[in-house]
């Protein structure tokens, strides 16, 4: 059965009392919605800034094509749209990685 929106998954309770007590303040600010709204426009401004950062080293020097996906999974925490994107750049990679691998097995 799957928890509720705002609620953590049922877990083993932690062992020490500040443990608790900031889990429970967790909760109880995760129903808020300002908080909601605060960190989908955070979530959303730094994704943004680091995917931006990818598409601007595609042109210069710099591992381009490993900030954009990192970019692109920050903004998958918040937005759909981000998740279908990484899920199309991992199978690009992985069908890329494929080929690289049956033609170093062919011997060509």
């Amino acid at each position: 059965m799957q928890a509720p929106r705002n609620e953590a998954p049922d877990r083993t309770e932690p062992s020490d009392s500040t443990t608790r007590d900031i889990e429970a303040w967790t909760r109880s600010l995760a129903g808020s919605a300002p908080l909601r709204l605060a960190r989908r426009i955070g979530i959303g401004v730094v994704g943004s800034a680091v995917l931006g950062v990818g598409v601007i080293m595609l042109v210069t020097p710099g591992p381009a094509f490993v900030v954009i996906p990192m970019g692109l999974g920050i903004l998958a925490l918040e937005f759909e749209w981000a998740r279908r994107w990484l899920d199309r750049v991992k199978d690009y990679a992985r069908h890329a990685l494929g080929k690289d691998q049956e033609h170093k097995q062919s011997g060509a």
